[in-house]
């Protein structure tokens, strides 16, 4: 009997996305339990906290991704469009949150007074999300997904150039992080 490269494709697809939200779980875990410490200061779990939050919510996308896949790949419309508007939302949720925590914590982010502007776009993205028809909301987020990634690497490389110089190579190992994030 032999496979096809699909069937094989499929089969090894799978398993990096599982491997993926077992690796995001242990992450949303480690944050967690950070915010547990006595040492911690206040603004220091609320950052651990918005991070959690949101890991868990992309572990949620994730995993309704993954049925979407499913219900696309037996020819389910109804259930794969489901499964991915409420994929997109639960993950918009989780930014929502880690945006608002860090416009909230970041003395950098106060200093440039943004008003919690991200956090009302993001608010916005999402309501556009769950009133839009699914198909426009796909194009949409397809269209916008790669200018929110460009945009926050630049957003990375402003608060990299504006911050003091103690703060510079934890932004950078941030930067780096978050681009492996974007390409993972």
């Amino acid at each position: 009997m032999v496979l096809e490269w699909d069937a094989i494709f499929h089969e090894i697809a799978i398993g990096f996305k599982l491997i993926e939200i077992a690796f995001i779980l242990l992450f949303a875990i480690f944050f967690l339990l950070k915010i547990g410490k006595k040492d911690e200061t206040r603004t220091q779990k609320e950052i651990y906290f918005g991070t959690a939050f949101f890991l868990i919510c992309y572990l949620l996308s994730d995993i309704f991704f993954l049925l979407a896949y499913y219900g696309n790949l037996f020819e389910e419309p109804s259930f794969y469009y489901q499964s991915w508007k409420i994929a997109t939302i639960i993950g918009i949720i989780g930014t929502i949150c880690f945006i608002f925590t860090l416009e909230r914590n970041i003395d950098i982010i106060k200093r440039l007074r943004t008003h919690y502007a991200f956090t009302f776009a993001s608010i916005g993205i999402l309501l556009a999300m769950i009133l839009i028809d699914i198909k426009i909301s796909r194009i949409i987020a397809y269209l916008s997904l790669p200018l929110v990634f460009i945009f926050v690497l630049l957003f990375h490389f402003y608060i990299y150039l504006k911050a003091p110089r103690e703060y510079k190579r934890d932004l950078f190992l941030s930067f780096i992080g978050f681009f492996i994030f974007l390409v993972s």
